[in-house]
């Protein structure tokens, strides 16, 4: 098996507090997924073989009514771990290849709906 992906939404926690002057809603959604690759061969020949890996990912989105706009906050952390893995391997015309996985990343956006 190689090249599967799992997302997970882990929890979502809404909220609607009501006031006379500022009605405001909100909702919290935690995420996680996984990204698995098996072990493959780096070479046609079969001679040169890199293993497996898995990736895990974790994040939040946190969506609210700021100033009567639909505002979501997303903050996403990619190889949690900061795992050190071959993320593509093979052969193009005649030379074999290796593509190093990203490392750790962190992700922060805002949408702003209007």
């Amino acid at each position: 098996m190689s090249g599967v992906y799992f997302n997970f939404v882990i929890g979502i926690v809404s909220q609607n507090i009501d006031s006379p002057t500022n009605p405001v809603r909100f909702s919290l959604r935690l995420l996680s997924g996984i990204q698995y690759s098996s072990s493959k061969y780096a070479n046609k020949e079969g001679t040169a073989k890199v293993g497996g890996y898995s990736v895990f990912n974790i994040g939040a989105a946190y969506k609210t009514n700021f100033a009567g706009h639909d505002t979501t906050f997303r903050f996403n952390i990619d190889n949690l771990f900061n795992k050190k893995y071959w993320r593509d391997v093979g052969a193009f015309m005649g030379d074999d290849y290796l593509f190093l996985g990203n490392p750790r990343t962190a992700q922060f956006s805002t949408t702003f709906s209007f």
